[in-house]
């Protein structure tokens, strides 16, 4: 207990440094921790999305009436007479046909926020192995990993949760309208056909609109859904090539990412750098109490103790602040009902959780290595004062 007084006492004589070192650091490692952990979310986006292209895959957009304006490529308005949406959907949203689509519902079993649902074609483009002979299908993100086996209650069915889906793959199926968070606490469901979920969630056409493509379709196709989803929606209808979305917004976010690495990197080897010059000239400085605390009776195990609590409680900002982070993760999640986002206790993933872990340990590990160079120091100084007696 007096070694632990003693090194209470060192660390109140650097107060100043403890507050200032502390609260860069984390702001640092933080950033840093960020930077990479969106950097490899974006990486598996970008990859996820580049299989759009092999398919063939046409994202529709819906626009506005009022705000479009007719040119002379774009042809004539639809006419007034088309395919029924629903009737088109029966036929062609399904693992057989040419569409594929996503609707996002607010309902959804105990535990989660929402269901999204995942049909048709869309399934082929997810890194998600469906079984060809499921009508239902269900995955949960990677932050709800542990819930992998168990079973929820879908309809009048009790089905298994039997995959996850990686960080970043849904972004690509949900282009339009998703609010930060939502997925992270989401239920997907993918249903081989249009007429299975219709039967299972009572889902409409115009669920699907914002977040329907097309795969492999050829002009007549794309000219008759055209047709009916501009007649269904009031809006104007148009396809854009997966390419050409990719080309738009592809490798900004990870260039950017990129460059964020590149920055909190340099600043991270550099706070290191301080750390280990500053905590050996904070070491250093007490040289003279813990050569009177040896000749006091200490032992070197109680030396080293006292430096090595000197130098925690030096770093205690950065430590207790990871510390926290893995063990009360706080976020920004969607309320169930839909409303706007709160603050709560989000799950990591088990991505983010272990380059959390990793950090916390790695830190631990250089403040115990600058510790025992320190020590080593104070020896071979403290063993020189003793053979000049």
């Amino acid at each position: 207990m007096k070694t632990i007084g003693r090194a209470f006492h060192d660390l109140r004589r650097e107060i100043g440094w403890v507050l200032l070192y502390g609260v860069l650091t984390a702001i640092v490692l933080s950033s840093f921790i960020g930077s990479i952990s969106g950097f490899r979310k974006n990486l598996t986006t970008a990859r996820f999305l580049s299989g759009f292209k092999q398919n063939r895959v046409d994202m529709l957009i819906l626009e506005s009436k009022g705000s479009y304006r007719i040119s002379k490529t774009d042809g004539q308005e639809a006419p007034t007479k088309a395919k029924p949406l629903d009737a088109l959907f029966r036929e062609a949203l399904s693992k057989d046909g040419t569409l594929g689509g996503v609707a996002e519902l607010s309902s959804a079993p105990s535990g989660f926020a929402r269901t999204v649902l995942i049909v048709g074609r869309m399934a082929d483009c997810m890194p998600v192995r469906v079984p060809n002979d499921r009508d239902l299908y269900l995955a949960v993100s990677s932050s709800h990993a542990d819930r992998v086996g168990t079973s929820v209650q879908i309809g009048r069915e009790e089905l298994p949760i039997e995959a996850t889906v990686p960080d970043g793959t849904m972004v690509g199926t949900l282009y339009n309208h998703t609010r930060s968070g939502d997925l992270d606490d989401a239920l997907f469901v993918f249903a081989k056909d249009y007429s299975t979920a219709y039967k299972t969630f009572y889902c409409a056409p115009n669920d699907f609109l914002f977040r329907l493509i097309a795969v492999d379709a050829d002009d007549a196709f794309k000219t008759e859904l055209l047709e009916s989803v501009s007649s269904a929606a009031g809006m104007h209808a148009r396809f854009w090539s997966a390419q050409a979305y990719l080309k738009q917004t592809g490798d900004s976010g990870i260039q950017y990412l990129l460059l964020r690495i590149v920055f909190f990197g340099i600043a991270s080897f550099a706070l290191i750098a301080a750390m280990v010059m500053n905590l050996l000239r904070v070491l250093d400085a007490h040289t003279n109490d813990y050569a009177v605390h040896r000749l006091f009776g200490a032992t070197k195990a109680q030396t080293f103790l006292r430096m090595l609590l000197l130098a925690i409680g030096f770093h205690i900002i950065p430590v207790a602040y990871i510390a926290c982070r893995i063990l009360l993760p706080l976020g920004w999640t969607g309320s169930e009902d839909g409303g706007a986002l709160k603050r709560g206790i989000v799950a990591f993933s088990p991505e983010k959780a272990s380059m959390m872990g990793n950090v916390f340990v790695v830190l631990l590990l250089l403040i115990a290595a600058v510790c025992v160079i320190g020590y080593v120091r104070f020896q071979r100084t403290y063993a020189k004062g003793m053979r000049r007696e």
